[in-house]
């Protein structure tokens, strides 16, 4: 196993929904360094489920305009139960109280974006990737 894919093993196992939650109550020095983590690990859970990076950017639009309570009241913010149930406890560990918060919707809604950001730079580099059976 190469050492890609032991990350890859290792970040597939972050509670992402924890790491969001100490993250939204830290500094934001330290906040800066759990949601990288936890956007790496978000996107690869969501790419285990086949979700692409466009739907998770449109949700990001979402939480921007209706502000991340409201969002978390969506039935289906991503297609699928799966994905939907991920994305529910997401928003919940990131928006424990319903209270509006600029701040807090702002940070969820760029951490989604960089969770797009992984899915589609994954994306690229796996087309990219030589294969046996692909000539140079």
């Amino acid at each position: 196993m190469t050492g890609d894919r032991r990350v890859d093993a290792t970040l597939r196992t972050l509670d992402v929904a924890s790491a969001l939650t100490a993250a939204m109550s830290s500094s934001p020095g330290t906040r800066a360094v759990s949601l990288a983590e936890a956007a790496v690990a978000g996107a690869l859970q969501l790419e285990d489920l086949r979700v692409g990076p466009n739907p998770v950017d449109f949700l990001a639009a979402c939480v921007r305009a209706m502000g991340l309570p409201d969002a978390r009241l969506l039935p289906e913010p991503l297609v699928g139960a799966h994905s939907t149930a991920i994305v529910h406890t997401w928003m919940t560990a990131a928006c424990p109280s319903p209270e509006p918060d600029v701040a807090r919707d702002e940070a969820f809604a760029r951490w989604l974006e960089t969770v797009a950001s992984v899915l589609r730079s994954r994306r690229t580099l796996v087309r990219r990737a030589r294969t046996p059976w692909s000539h140079a």
